[in-house]
């Protein structure tokens, strides 16, 4: 049977700490094509609703979703996120 988004992002959200034990480190970024994420979810097919959705219940969870290739995915910690600068409009016009 298939996993919701808020299933799979529960998933992906509870394997990332156990991934930081085996590695030995702290994980803030990582990838993951769509592929695995089909396969996670275990659906044939993965649509542009269900990403969307996964997007933001991985928001939710403290993470960043973004396209990073037509079939990769990157996931970003939000707090890492939080402290890049902020570009304003103004600097673009």
């Amino acid at each position: 049977m298939s996993l919701t988004a808020e299933e799979t992002a529960e998933l992906i959200n509870e394997t990332v700490p156990t991934i930081e034990q085996e590695r030995g480190r702290r994980n803030t970024r990582f990838q993951l094509s769509l592929v695995s994420i089909s396969k996670i979810c275990k659906r044939n097919i993965v649509d542009t609703v269900f990403l969307n959705n996964l997007a933001s219940e991985l928001l939710n969870m403290g993470w960043c979703m973004f396209q990073v290739e037509n079939t990769r995915w990157g996931f970003i910690k939000k707090k890492s996120v939080e402290s890049w600068v902020k570009f304003s409009n103004k600097r673009f016009v």
